[in-house]
């Protein structure tokens, strides 16, 4: 789902400002861009970010800004040189890999992590900690109350294409309850057509109404409508509830779809058929937007 949120924690008379950016996936995907080289600060929001979120191709930003002068030599502001001369060479060398030779731009060696500091990075990591801690804790009840929102809109998408398919199952159950009926009527119809004008042949009535039974077996999809139904009304019940869902819907969806296509693949009759395409297609639209639910 997708989603924004921003927010703000005093540090040492600075601010650190965490952004979280979230665009829908299947799966949850995070990427964290903090502007220092900090494995335990890494860890740590990543903590945060997992214990909230469980879909989404998230992408947080932590940095740290300041309303001083940054011009005349500006105390506030570290540059590793060694760490420069390193990535300078490693970009050399990149080039040179690649067949594009020449040396690195300064833009894009101050761009590299760890060149350019800030010297509030000195603070205590106990204040940074707890900064960090506090604004990514703020932009995440940012941007859950943002996917909120977009959920909302979803849930009721969803509603509607599940109450679209299961009218059209109510319609699929009505129309094959008959289809026994016309299909041995379509049979009796046919063996009257070739027995016309052939007094000498004769079919055996009991072995008739046998394959007729058979046929009429092969011919039931009862099983598939309550599987079908069953799966539908947890489909319903899980759109309809507070809890993360996404993943649970997308495998019953799936379920669903292996119903729909056993009763097409069943059906002789071009209404039930009519209605399984609908159905599908209606299926299809669920499962696109279940794509980007929590």
């Amino acid at each position: 789902m997708t989603g924004f949120g921003r927010a703000e924690a005093p540090l040492a008379g600075r601010s650190l400002v965490a952004e979280l950016r979230s665009v829908n996936h299947r799966f949850l995907d995070l990427k964290l861009r903090l502007g220092r080289e900090d494995a335990e600060l890494e860890a740590e929001l990543q903590k945060l970010v997992r214990a909230r979120l469980s879909r989404g191709a998230v992408s947080l930003s932590v940095r740290e800004e300041t309303d001083e002068p940054t011009s005349g030599g500006d105390p506030t502001l570290l540059i590793d040189e060694g760490r420069a001369k390193a990535w300078a060479a490693a970009l050399t060398r990149i080039a040179a890999a690649i067949g594009q030779p020449g040396a690195p731009s300064l833009e894009l060696v101050c761009a590299q992590a760890g060149v350019l500091r800030s010297r509030s990075i000195e603070t205590p990591r106990a204040e940074l900690m707890a900064a960090a801690r506090q604004a990514v804790v703020a932009a995440l009840d940012a941007l859950v109350a943002s996917r909120a929102r977009e959920g909302q809109e979803l849930v009721r998408e969803l509603a509607g294409r599940l109450d679209s398919i299961l009218r059209l199952r109510a319609d699929v159950a009505l129309l094959a309850q008959s289809e026994p009926v016309a299909q041995r009527e379509r049979i009796n119809a046919r063996v009257a057509a070739l027995l016309d004008g052939r007094p000498g042949l004769s079919i055996d009535p009991q072995r008739l109404a046998q394959e007729v039974a058979l046929l009429a077996d092969r011919l039931d999809v009862t099983e598939e409508l309550v599987r079908l139904g069953a799966h539908l009304d947890e489909a319903r019940r899980l759109v309809d509830g507070k809890e993360p869902a996404g993943r649970r819907l997308d495998f019953l969806s799936q379920e669903i779809n292996r119903e729909v296509n056993t009763i097409g693949s069943k059906s002789q009759s071009t209404e039930i058929t009519t209605r399984i395409i609908d159905m599908k297609a209606e299926l299809e639209r669920f499962r696109e937007q279940v794509q980007n639910l929590e």
